[in-house]
């Protein structure tokens, strides 16, 4: 019962292991290059034009501009300088270049031709603790500014920096600072408030150029950068910004309401646009979400492009309506890369055969808004390294020494982007794999398809999860809410030569084989029992307490704590579900401690139920559950028991919707641990259909989590008392249990004054007490 769960096997399992597959079908001949041109050369120059790919380093947003013919972006130079190099996007001619320590931002240039660096004072510094103002006309320097406060350049949270005629802000600790765009003359912060305050912890306050907006606990609201007035305020809860993905229109990945995801916002009212296909993880863990604006629809990707999209939810390309967050497209093909987007919409690549020599191409696809990706064109050589630009693909590579142009070494070449393509297929990707094997029962997943994500809501709001059963499914496929969470994860493993366990190579063998490889691999941990008649094979870990001692003391409310994790595995596909009270533990942690308890019997078959619901939706299942015996219910606690001489109202613990548990906490006014309090719970056992546990064996169990001196309770089978006198204060804890309910009491007093029997009357009071409210619960029921 009290076990240490082991590794959080959900998240283990949460990657899909797919197939890689071709929307398009295969071509015979006539080749397809026959029938689409290579791609216009705009202009091809010597040295390197900057390019800023979607690598999670830096964006194109935050790290380049555009303004009319020219491109400013930042280059970097030995490692702790980097600079800002402007190029005429006609020619490819450098126009100006400038050196600066390590850049954290750049801004687009304003009006008047001022373009902001936002870097490092020092060489080798790692603060953004400096603005310089640049002439995007000459690159020269008009003024310098040191900045207090300054935000960590490896630090979380966004980091846009803006220019305007009359403003120039950047970001700090303590919130954005705005500086006079002639002089440089600091102008003040918004907000004014210290600093310390939660703009510090990286709530992250932003800037468009002409607003500051701040996020706040119930508020995001945008000033005038100029003037600092306040210019909307749209109401909300637990507002954050982590970072800006497009600043025209604005779209942002933030959190509203608690859920984190992308949304557009309205510059100009302040409203907050619909979540952009799934809540994001609240941290990201490495993954670098794309979201870019393109007509009416936001394209993008949840998680790294390096490599290529490859077959999760996340690298899929995908696109959603703008306004109302559903998603309208999405392309799966292992290797193609996302090289842009814009109003015309976006545009992808795939490296190919150059001809039947084996030699490398590349081709070039566009999907307008609403519409089918079609062809545009296709580079003879190969592409490793490249950017949109405006309308140009700007590649770098090498100086072929054969050709007449006279360029040596490293060379940057611009290719035009068509807006207008065909419908020929391209070639396979270069790097297709052969076809999978697939058993004729195997579970075959679509690349595009997340099983995990498909626990049903029904089973999300019999946990008591709440709204987040009304939004789409969160990447990584882990909810919570209510005081519970959930997660699934979900593998279907495809013939191979690969050991799951080791990785080492080996003989083939089947998607089946290989899973319950797999499986072996967890049950080795020794921390699992089995689970008879459950698909093909299972295992589970269980961990339950309820209202047990904090800290192994009774000075403060007591905690509770469930959890379950269940292993399915049925052919070739393993599903893990994980299931608790609080919030989802981290790896290599005990389930976290809540005041809410929550029935372990409950958890054990909502963990079938989410089990069966991605079995089901992947084509397997349903899972032959065995049938358990409903419960009888206990009292309402806090209806039940009068608690007199605190003067706080109750609060409700329990989840209203589980029928086998209810608590109820009463505290002093400033509701700290050295105040007064009194706590009672009601919990009935069930039997366990994953543990095996009778409903009488989960009481005792329960009910031996905290000792103490046996005591005769009116009602009870057996009872115990536990009492803690400190100073002029007394906590008492008692414990019964009646058959399958156990009842706990616990009652902390302290006395108004220190007198020589404060202690003494203090303990005798929360030991009356705890008896009382014992007594009367088993009463009730």
């Amino acid at each position: 019962m009290t076990k240490r769960l082991r590794l959080a096997v959900a998240t283990s399992l949460m990657a899909l292991v797919l197939s890689s597959c071709s929307v398009f079908s295969s071509m015979a001949t006539p080749d397809p290059r026959d029938d689409v041109p290579t791609l216009e050369v705009a202009w091809r120059v010597e040295g390197e034009v900057p390019i800023i790919p979607f690598d999670g380093a830096g964006t194109p947003e935050s790290t380049s501009a555009t303004s009319g013919d020219r491109y400013f972006a930042t280059y970097h130079g030995d490692g702790m300088t980097s600079g800002v190099q402007a190029v005429d996007l006609t020619s490819g001619e450098t126009l100006w270049k400038t050196g600066t320590n390590l850049l954290c931002g750049l801004s687009e240039p304003s009006a008047s031709g001022i373009l902001v660096a936002w870097q490092s004072s020092q060489r080798e510094g790692s603060d953004c603790d400096a603005v310089t103002a640049l002439s995007a006309d000459t690159g020269e320097t008009l003024w310098t500014q040191q900045v207090e406060d300054p935000v960590h350049r490896g630090g979380l949270g966004p980091k846009s920096v803006a220019a305007t005629d009359r403003t120039v802000t950047v970001p700090t600790a303590c919130g954005i600072l705005r500086l006079d765009a002639a002089t440089g003359e600091e102008l003040g912060r918004l907000p004014d408030s210290p600093c310390g305050d939660e703009l510090a912890s990286g709530t992250g306050a932003i800037t468009t150029g002409e607003l500051i907006i701040v996020p706040g606990a119930e508020a995001l609201t945008a000033f005038d950068a100029a003037s600092g007035e306040e210019v909307w305020r749209t109401p909300g809860t637990a507002l954050e910004i982590d970072e800006v993905r497009s600043h025209d229109p604005l779209v942002l990945d933030m959190t509203v309401d608690g859920v984190p995801g992308i949304r557009e916002v309205d510059v100009s009212t302040g409203e907050i646009g619909p979540l952009i296909g799934r809540p994001l993880p609240r941290i990201h863990s490495g993954d670098f979400p794309i979201a870019q604006p393109g007509g009416d629809e936001i394209v993008g990707s949840y998680e790294n492009l390096i490599g290529g999209i490859d077959g999760t939810y996340g690298s899929s390309l995908r696109a959603w309506d703008r306004a109302s967050g559903e998603e309208t497209f999405v392309w799966h093909t292992a290797g193609d890369e996302l090289i842009g987007v814009d109003e015309t919409g976006a545009y992808l690549g795939r490296t190919i055969d150059t001809d039947s020599r084996g030699g490398y191409a590349y081709w070039v696809m566009h999907r307008p808004p609403g519409g089918e990706v079609e062809s545009v064109g296709w580079i003879d050589d190969q592409v490793l390294e490249f950017m949109k630009v405006d309308d140009l693909l700007l590649v770098h590579g090498w100086a072929d020494p054969g050709d007449d142009s006279g360029l040596q070494g490293a060379i940057t070449t611009a290719y035009r982007l068509p807006e207008q393509g065909t419908e020929v297929e391209p070639p396979a990707p270069k790097s297709a794999a052969a076809p999978i094997a697939w058993a004729d029962d195997d579970v075959r997943t679509d690349p595009t398809v997340d099983l995990c994500a498909q626990v049903a809501p029904e089973t999300l709001r019999e946990l008591g999860i709440g709204d987040a059963a009304d939004r789409p499914a969160p990447l990584g496929c882990a909810w919570e809410g209510g005081g519970v969470y959930l997660s699934a994860g979900a593998t279907a493993f495809a013939p191979g030569t690969t050991d799951p366990v080791t990785g080492e190579e080996g003989e083939r063998r089947s998607g089946a084989e290989r899973a319950r490889t797999a499986f072996e691999g967890l049950r080795s941990d020794g921390a699992y029992s089995e689970v008879a008649g459950l698909g093909d094979e299972a295992i589970v870990v269980t961990s339950e307490t309820v209202g047990a001692p904090a800290h192994d003391e009774l000075r403060t409310p007591p905690v509770s704590s469930a959890a379950v994790e269940l292993v399915v595995r049925e052919g070739n596909l393993v599903v893990a579900i994980s299931v608790g009270s609080g919030e989802t533990p981290s790896m290599f942690t005990s389930p976290p401690e809540s005041l809410l308890p929550v029935s372990g019997a409950r958890l054990e078959q909502i963990a079938i139920r989410a089990a069966d619901d991605v079995l089901v939706a992947a084509g397997a299942g349903p899972l032959d559950a065995p049938a358990v015996e409903g419960p009888t219910g206990v009292p309402d606690v806090c209806g039940t028991i009068t608690v007199e001489g605190l003067d706080a109202a109750p609060d409700a613990l329990a989840s209203g919707t589980d029928p086998r548990v209810s608590a109820c906490l009463w505290q002093g006014d400033d509701e700290v641990a050295r105040s007064g309090f009194v706590y009672a719970a009601a919990y009935e056992a069930g039997p366990g259909p994953l543990s095996g546990m009778t409903a009488a064996d989960r009481a005792a169990a329960v009910y031996g989590t905290s000792r103490g001196e046996p005591l005769q309770i009116d009602g009870a089978d057996e009872a115990h008392l536990e009492l803690s006198p400190r100073s002029w204060q007394g906590s008492a804890r008692v414990v019964a249990r009646s058959g399958d309910v156990v009842v706990i009491a616990q009652v902390r007093t302290e006395e108004d004054e220190d007198t020589p029997d404060a202690e003494d009357r203090a303990l005798e009071h929360s030991r009356a007490e705890a008896t009382r409210i014992a007594e009367e619960l088993l009463a009730a029921r």
